[in-house]
């Protein structure tokens, strides 16, 4: 429906179908609820291509981030990427405004923002999933650059098309760094901190598995259920609720860095000694690695790489690329 028709159902010019939808003054109570009443029974929105040039740029980049995301004063490794982006990408004159896609399947609020010309930019942040090749149907279609940051595929494959730009974080080389690290330091009984709703989790831990040859032991953790695995207290939570099999252990994998902080506070409240009695690696390398004692040994992964990587295949309008971050171990002080 355009929004002529709309205009003719309700009886008014097109003019005041544009100033109600654009919430203007100068309209009359009894015309603007019937003509907010058709739009909200033939679902109507307005298109912002009507309201503006197509060749004008917004400059918008929508920073789409998955059901997993628990909010940047908790995801502290995302929080510190997006944080980076806004400042680079604001230097190149675009603005990265976060979509949380939560609330609403995310094809749903994709197609809804491009169809308002809300961002002319978009990256899609899901490692604990892909997006369906029909949520990006409209990215196609509207030739809208756009950037995918994933977890590694087995394969290296994601979509049947291959002019997707994807950029790779290889979370099973993080899991096999870990397991190799605290296999040459003499551990055998191990601990696998779990988080069973994320994809770059199974990758870890089957990473952390295959690295470790038959002589060693592994047990699972799990986070109680309400709480959130890969935060400070998803972390205090497993090391609480599992001292039997910390005290049996000699290391532990934590789901990542904000976890691995709160196993080995949880650990300390219960007096056992990091890393004398048992030692801890996390994931991701966040800035409080270093504001804790002992300092975090953990797999890094370089998150200006991220960032370089990422704006360049979205403004350099280049053939489509899939670039592979591979992850390196950072050694500190929380294993013996």
């Amino acid at each position: 429906m355009t929004s002529r028709e709309l205009a003719a159902l309700a009886g008014v010019s097109q003019s005041t179908v544009s100033r109600v939808l654009n919430n203007c003054d100068h309209v009359s109570d009894r015309k603007r609820q019937k003509v907010m009443e058709l739009a909200r029974i033939y679902n109507f929105e307005l298109d912002g291509n009507a309201r503006s040039l197509k060749t004008q740029k917004l400059n918008r980049v929508g920073v789409f981030l998955s059901d997993y995301f628990v909010g940047f004063d908790r995801n502290l490794f995302w929080s510190n990427i997006y944080s980076k982006l806004h400042t680079e990408l604001r230097e190149k004159g675009l603005t990265a405004l976060p979509v949380y896609a939560c609330d609403a399947p995310m094809q749903e609020t994709l197609n809804r923002l491009i169809r308002q010309r809300q961002m002319d930019h978009i990256i899609l942040v899901a490692t604990d999933k892909f997006y369906g090749e029909d949520n990006l149907q409209i990215l196609f279609e509207k030739e809208i650059p756009f950037v995918c940051i994933y977890d590694r595929a087995k394969d290296n494959r994601y979509y049947r098309r291959q002019d997707v730009n994807i950029i790779a974080l290889d979370f099973k080389s993080a899991g096999r760094i870990a397991a190799s690290f605290l296999y040459q330091r003499g551990h055998r009984r191990l601990a696998l901190h779990i988080n069973s709703n994320d994809q770059s989790n199974n990758s870890r831990c089957c990473g952390f598995r295959g690295a470790l040859p038959g002589d060693c032991t592994i047990q699972e953790i799990k986070t109680r259920s309400g709480i959130s695995p890969i935060t400070f207290e998803g972390g205090y939570a497993a090391a609480a609720d599992h001292l039997d099999i910390f005290r049996e252990c000699t290391a532990v994998l934590a789901a990542n860095d904000a976890a691995a902080i709160g196993m080995i506070s949880a650990l300390q409240e219960c007096g056992l000694k990091v890393p004398g009695d048992i030692s801890v690696i996390g994931i991701n390398d966040i800035p409080m690695c270093r504001w804790w004692r002992p300092h975090l040994t953990t797999v890094a992964f370089d998150v200006q790489e991220i960032i370089t990587h990422t704006i360049d295949l979205l403004t350099r309008g280049r053939e489509a690329r899939q670039m592979i971050i591979s992850p390196k171990l950072v050694v500190r002080e929380s294993v013996k």
